[in-house]
């Protein structure tokens, strides 16, 4: 049982870690001895940066377990403390600073004093200015962009190495983008863990993004009909099967509220969509409207355009229907089996045209087709052909 009090803001230097700590996926635990001289626990999910030594103030819950009988603070927001000179020396000298060294900080605390973490995160190249490398310029700035990155992104409890992924993509305007649209996380990092559109739309929200607003409502259907897609295993999604469209409006009024995700507004969203297609087609006189994420479209359309240059490309091996039968007997005659009508047609096909599909259930006679295809091309001495997940040949 836990007795949860309220949030207080508390002072102090980092004692030591707990044993194991910080675990791969961010979380930390220290002992802590607050300015007043209280020895208290702390906790928190992405408190990687937190090292012995440092001086920070935390905001934190204060709470009693009845399972480690004594309170501890579960650390909600952690700074570093400007004014005391061990704390940022001990900092700037972490494993969030690689090769920077004691020696390296305390010079630098030496040159500007309480202000370095301003300079590094305003002016890093005063930095530069003072003699020291490029190098060391450039790890400072990582590590402090690591950290407010790490600090935004707290909703989504990624595990340091995913914010280290998003801070390599974005470089040092990886802050200034998150802010501007946090919903580009889902399109930039879309199947990995912990960038789901519940998560990072919590996050917009924070940053001031109205419930309502287009941008909004255009991630949610993006992401709702792009997951659908990827469980579904399609490359479109037909808008005009009643049970499709319904499927996408359940996930939506799910995500958005049924006031927001109106029918009408989510047909204009797909409709106008920056990164959806959708393409009338009518088969057996019923009109259909097939959506496509814009990457999906591109590359069903470039497979397509492919594949008719080769249909109408003349074929590979230049025999006759009759030379071909004739090769067709040979290889009855020298493996034992005996090919139907529809089976020397699909030959017949599969050697008179660059592309072919064949199709039919199993037992049906497919890769005996194949086999007597190799026979003949081989029989013509033509170059070896490479097949794919080639069955019983």
């Amino acid at each position: 049982k836990v007795v949860r009090l309220v949030m207080e803001t508390v002072s102090g230097r980092v004692e030591n870690l707990f044993k194991n700590c910080p675990k791969e996926s961010g979380w930390n635990g220290w002992f802590f001895i607050t300015d007043s001289g209280e020895n208290i626990r702390c906790t928190m999910k992405q408190g990687s940066w937190v090292k012995p030594g440092m001086c920070i103030t935390i905001e934190a819950e204060k709470v009693w377990s009845n399972f480690t009988c004594e309170f501890e603070y579960q650390v909600d927001t952690a700074e570093i403390s400007t004014h005391n000179k061990a704390g940022l020396v001990s900092y700037l000298s972490s494993d969030d600073f690689p090769g920077v060294g004691r020696v390296i900080a305390t010079k630098l605390f030496d040159v500007f004093g309480h202000q370095i973490l301003t300079v590094i995160d305003n002016a890093p190249d005063d930095i530069k200015g003072a003699g020291f490398s490029d190098k060391i310029v450039t790890t400072l700035v990582n590590g402090r962009m690591k950290k407010s990155v790490g600090n935004l992104l707290k909703l989504l409890n990624l595990k340091p190495s995913m914010i280290d992924k998003v801070q390599n993509k974005y470089g040092r305007d990886a802050l200034d983008i998150i802010k501007k649209n946090p919903y580009r996380l889902l399109r930039d990092f879309a199947g990995e863990y912990g960038f789901h559109f519940e998560n990072v739309d919590k996050l917009a929200l924070q940053l001031g993004e109205k419930p309502d607003s287009q941008r909004r409502i255009d991630e949610a259907v993006y992401y709702v009909i792009s997951k659908q897609l990827q469980e579904g295993g399609h490359l479109c999604i037909d808008l005009s099967d009643s049970t499709q469209f319904n499927a996408i409006m359940t996930a939506l009024v799910g995500k958005l509220s049924a006031t927001i995700a109106s029918t009408s507004v989510v047909h204009s969203a797909i409709t106008n969509h920056e990164y959806l297609v959708v393409v009338p087609y009518d088969t057996d006189g019923y009109p259909h409207q097939f959506c496509y994420t814009s990457d999906s479209y591109l590359h069903e359309t470039m497979a397509a355009d492919y594949i008719n240059s080769m249909r109408n490309a003349r074929p590979l091996l230049a025999k006759s229907r009759d030379d071909i039968l004739l090769e067709i007997e040979d290889f009855e005659l020298m493996s034992g089996t005996q090919l139907d009508d529809i089976q020397k047609e699909a030959v017949i096909t599969s050697l008179q045209n660059r592309v072919s599909i064949i199709t039919g259930g199993p037992g049906c006679g497919k890769t005996t087709v194949v086999a007597c295809v190799l026979f003949v091309w081989r029989r013509c001495h033509m170059p070896d052909p490479v097949l794919s997940a080639p069955t019983g040949l």
